[in-house]
Order: structure tokens, then sequence, then C-alpha cells
């Protein structure tokens, strides 16, 4: 009954069993709390006692310490939705690109889910223990890898699911369909002829085996995280069908599965044991693929203050540069220059916290090469003088929903600071703008913005600053 045979004996979806706690007030609470904490002497303690006594989850208290562990549980949850880096591939906790937005509140916790679920992919580099009584000499990815896999969970199954309703086919996906007829196939190439098999065996009418096999559960909770999307829904029978927002934009998403599908759009299995690194890097930052998230989105579940360029404010007549501030630890050559190294938890009560972490990113890399860095906290995000002449940039958190609407901020905000800086400084001047999310070279912004316009463009690539530049200076400055 499976089709297609599966591709090697344990493969699966892998997908943690926590799905039942997950929600926006449980992920923000243990995000917060390793934000917090991350440069504690014992951050496990102290995000064990912060979770307790906000009783945030109910306390799992270990029979041999009589101690509760939570996070031990469900610290997983966060690197398996991008939020943190494995603890596997860095010696502390790190917030990703991802989770700092997501706890400035810059995403909302359903669009977040929406975006991290299209995005995962097997293999890739969260999934890489080998499976218990395996007698391959290779990791679970490493497998899948090795086997021609090249699967998006999510993409597959909307694709299957628009396929079905494409064939008159109504009816929503079970987790025994999931388990038998979705999870073995190794890639998207093969959507047809799922539907296929699908239908052929509704047409026949076959029963599945009854039992809650380890392919089922995993089935189960991938059904339970598409729930907690824009483009998913589960019925009332429980199963898994497109949601209503889904349907009602089936062009738009149908736009965003193709982009989703091409082979730049996939996370490449390294084989230098870097994978975790190298997947934590990827994953934890967001792209600037056009995910349809309606109209009318929350900003964020927990909300942030108003960032100062969006109140209402007299216009500023003056920059009053001073030398940036730098921070009292110089580690930045040992920790590796991406945005997750510097960001520490002196910004943790900070409501910009992506923000404020790319400014330092992108004044560390200056400091490196010995170049000054000014700014003024009331204005100008950075002043960055090169050889015979300066650089402003102005930086902005953003994601692919907002995109538009962050350039056009930024642009006319470093526009006007290049005017008042032209009244104070004679030196020829360039102008910059910073996003915090992935851009490559074919994206409208990168044409808009560094060939139209001529404004240089830092963007983020893996969590490290890659810029596009007419000036051969600023390329090789800010990289």
């Amino acid at each position: 009954m499976t089709y297609p045979a599966l591709p090697f004996a344990n493969h699966t979806w892998r997908i943690s069993h926590h799905q039942g706690i997950l929600t926006p007030k449980v992920l923000n609470a243990l995000l917060f709390a390793a934000s917090t904490y991350q440069d504690s002497r014992d951050p496990t303690q102290e995000i064990n006692n912060y979770l307790v006594t906000n009783e945030i989850v109910p306390p799992n208290i270990r029979g041999d310490s009589q101690q509760a562990d939570i996070w031990r549980d469900y610290q997983q949850l966060l690197p398996e939705l991008g939020l943190i880096p494995s603890t596997r591939s860095v010696s502390h906790i790190q917030l990703s690109p991802a989770g700092l937005s997501f706890l400035d509140g810059g995403i909302d916790f359903t669009e977040f889910m929406t975006v991290q679920a299209f995005r995962w992919q097997y293999p890739n580099g969260h999934n890489t223990q080998r499976s218990a009584g395996d007698p391959s000499q290779l990791n679970f990815a490493a497998q899948q890898a090795a086997a021609g896999i090249l699967i998006k969970p999510a993409v597959l199954l909307w694709q299957v699911l628009d396929g079905l309703r494409a064939a008159g086919e109504l009816l929503g996906l079970s987790a025994p369909e999931i388990e038998y007829f979705v999870i073995p196939a190794s890639t998207h190439d093969e959507v047809d002829l799922v539907v296929e098999a699908i239908r052929q065996n509704r047409t026949l009418r076959l029963a599945f085996p009854s039992g809650q096999t380890k392919q089922r559960r995993n089935a189960s909770d991938w059904m339970k995280r598409l729930d907690q999307t824009y483009a998913f829904m589960l019925d009332a029978d429980d199963r898994l069908n497109l949601s209503v927002h889904s349907i009602a934009n089936l062009s738009k998403f149908r736009e965003l599965i193709h982009q989703l599908c091409e082979p730049r759009s996939f996370w490449i299995y390294p084989t230098d044991g870097s994978q975790a690194a190298s997947w934590g890097l990827w994953y934890g930052t967001f792209d600037s693929n056009g995910y349809p998230i309606p109209v009318g989105a929350a900003a964020g579940d927990f909300g942030s203050e108003p960032e100062p360029e969006e109140e209402i404010l007299e216009a500023p007549r003056e920059i009053a540069i001073r030398a940036f501030e730098w921070r009292a630890e110089a580690e930045m050559e040992q920790r590796g220059a991406t945005i997750s190294s510097v960001y520490s938890a002196d910004l943790s009560n900070s409501s910009h916290r992506l923000h404020d972490s790319m400014i330092r990113l992108i004044a560390d890399c200056c400091r490196r090469k010995r170049i000054n860095v000014f700014s003024d906290p009331a204005t100008l995000d950075l002043l960055i003088e090169l050889e015979n002449q300066e650089l402003l940039i102005e930086v902005k958190s953003a994601t692919s929903k907002n995109l538009a609407h962050k350039i056009r901020m930024a642009l006319g905000q470093v526009t006007y600071y290049g005017f008042l800086r032209s009244k104070q400084s004679p030196k020829p001047r360039r102008l910059g703008i910073a996003l915090t999310l992935g851009v490559d070279e074919t994206h409208w912004s990168k044409d808009f913005l560094t060939d139209y316009l001529d404004v240089d463009y830092v963007t983020l690539r893996e969590g490290k600053l890659l810029t596009y530049s007419r000036s051969a200076e600023v390329a090789a400055l800010i990289a």
C-alpha cells in the first residue's frame, strides 16, 4: 500500500513530540528566558526557575534529582523552529535573527509558524543524530542526503492538497495517508504520483493498519504544527486541509510554492561536519520570499514599543555624531562574526533587539578592519569613515511581509540624514540601508537599491553580513 517505497528503512519526518505545549505564551517565555539568562553561569537553572516561577508549563520533576528540568525537555523546540542555533553547534545559548525578530514582536506567532514551516526541509542540520540500533555509519540527515531526499514537508503537503482539490477531492489528508503516501516521497517531482496513489486508495477503500507507529506519530505532530499556520487547518475529523486563507489566495500560494521548490531555495547538506552550525545560520535567518499573510495580521502577539521613526516627532535639524559605544567584551574574533554572536543579555530588555544587534554586527565588522565608526542614537544608526568619503547607514528590522515598507522608510530617513550631514562636512558620502533578512541577488530590492539608486544594501546570509554595492570599497568592508 505504501507509495513509493521508503527510501531507506528508518526514513521519516522527524519532529519534536511537544507540539501540544506550543502556544504563543510558552514560546515567548522559553525564548525570553533563554535571552535573559544566556550569559549566566548556570543558565539551565536560571531558565528553569523562571519557567517554574511564572507557571509557564507544568514542572517536570526528575526522579533522580527531584528538581524541575523544563529546559531540558523543551529547549529543542527553539532550534527546531530556528529561534536559536542548536547547542550542539555553539558553546552557549545564542538567539538567531528569527529569534530576535520574534522576541521583538516584529512577526506574530502564526506568521512565524507559517514561514518556518514552509522553510523546514529534509535533510537538515538539526536531525543529525544516529537512529537507535541503526547499523549504518551515517547519521540520519546524511542517510537522507545519500538517498537523494530533498523535501520540504509543508510545501509537499500543500502541493498534494492542492492536487487533490484540482481532481475534485475536497477531503483532507488523514495521518495514515500522510504516513503511507506522503512521507515516503523523496522529491517534489513525485507530487502527481502521490496524489494519484491517494486517490486510488480512496477508490478501493483499503483499510490502514491500526496502531500508533513512529511514522504515524510524526505525521500527527506535523499536522498539529501546520494547524498553527495561516496555510493549513485541521477539520472536525482531524484531517489536514488547506485553510480558508489558502483557498482564497491560491495563485499567490502557488507562486510561493514554485519559489520554494527552486533548487536555490534549499539548504545544501555539507559534508565537512558543519551541518548543525550551517543549518542554524541558514534556518535562523528569514528569507525574502513573499509569504501570503492575511492583511491586518498583528505585528506581534506580545507587542513592542513603537519604533522611534513611527512616532510623531519633530524632524531633527542636525546630527550629533559621537564615537560608537563598543561593548566591553572583545570576543568577535573568537566567536565568529554573526548576528547571533554579537547579541548579549544586555539587550534582553530592549524592544529592538534585532535592530540593535545588526548595528553591532556592522560596527564590529568595521572595528576589526580599523575603521572609525560613529552614531547618533537620536537620528543616524551608523556613520562609517572611509578613506576619502563617509558612509551613512540606516538599519531596519524586516520580514518579507513589511520589506517594501521598511525600504521606503529607510530610504527616506538616510536621504534626509545625508542632507543634514552635508551641512556639517564637505566630505563626499554614500548612503546605505541594512535589513535583517536574507536577500539573494535576484531579488527586486537589490536591483532597485543597488543598480537603480546606487544605494549600498547590507543584508544577511546565514546570519553573516552580505553587502551589495557599486563601491568595491564598501562591498569589501562590510562583509
